[in-house]
């Protein structure tokens, strides 16, 4: 750009001091015609994070695309489940470190706050000082990483994650049996509305076990279906029970 830049305006003083009309008749030209310069394609991450940086979202690519797969069959949380997260319960998630900020305690301990970014939106994450003190010099601004940890709901609006353990994603393991959970419509009032759906369930073979979200007048419920359902967890399966009559969401954990 600076290169086409300055030979604009070589050509534009040319033009001001008549030096073109020297070769006017002559079809010569003082200046040849502009070439730009072939170089290498950027690297595939840098090209979309310029094109997030300039209007705000991924469009040609995800830099997670490479790992959904990995997501799929080994993590067991994500950004848009935050909100039926178990606080007593470990999970996995993978994503881009975003914002990592370290800060110094009252008590002169180091610790870090940031976020990760997955395919659905981010996470909020803390690091606390044991876990800090022993990673920081391996994790940076968009790395891709696995974090093992557990959700906290109690400090703010915002659950956010606490890391407990930076995982190999090169040796993660994938999981081979899932929970399978379904969130009741909250329209529920009778037993006939899911006549339906007990028959779907009951007419499926495989070998997860399921579990059903329920909000009452009492609180949100978790309900554990009669253990002789048990269900396949496969992507398939999970598309076609999300259709059935009274089923609001569905997921794997």
């Amino acid at each position: 750009m600076e290169e086409a830049i300055a030979y604009n305006e070589a050509k534009q003083a040319g033009n001001r001091f008549g030096q073109m009309s020297l070769f006017e008749d002559s079809g010569e030209k003082e200046f040849i015609d502009f070439t730009f310069h072939e170089v290498d394609e950027m690297p595939y991450l840098d090209l979309l994070a310029l094109e997030k940086e300039c209007i705000g979202c991924y469009v040609s690519g995800h830099p997670l695309d490479n790992y959904k797969d990995l997501i799929s069959s080994a993590c067991t949380m994500t950004s848009s489940g935050l909100d039926r997260a178990q606080g007593d319960k470990v999970y996995t998630i993978l994503g881009q470190l975003k914002d990592l900020r370290p800060i110094i305690t009252k008590k002169g301990a180091a610790m870090a706050f940031g976020k990760l970014e997955d395919m659905e939106g981010e996470i909020e994450l803390t690091f606390f000082s044991k876990i800090w003190e022993i990673s920081r010099s391996n994790l940076a601004d968009d790395m891709v990483v696995a974090l093992s940890g557990k959700i906290d709901k109690s400090r703010n609006d915002t659950p956010s994650f606490l890391v407990d353990e930076i995982l190999d994603i090169n040796n993660l393991k994938l999981k081979t049996s899932w929970d399978i959970h379904i969130k009741i419509d909250s329209t529920l009032n009778e037993e006939r509305q899911i006549f339906d759906l007990r028959d779907f369930l009951f007419g499926s073979e495989g070998n997860s076990c399921v579990y059903f979200h329920i909000d009452t007048l009492s609180g949100h419920q978790i309900v554990k279906a009669n253990p002789i359902i048990r269900v396949a967890s496969s992507d398939e399966f999970i598309k076609e029970l999300a259709m059935q009559p009274m089923v609001n969401q569905v997921w794997r954990e």
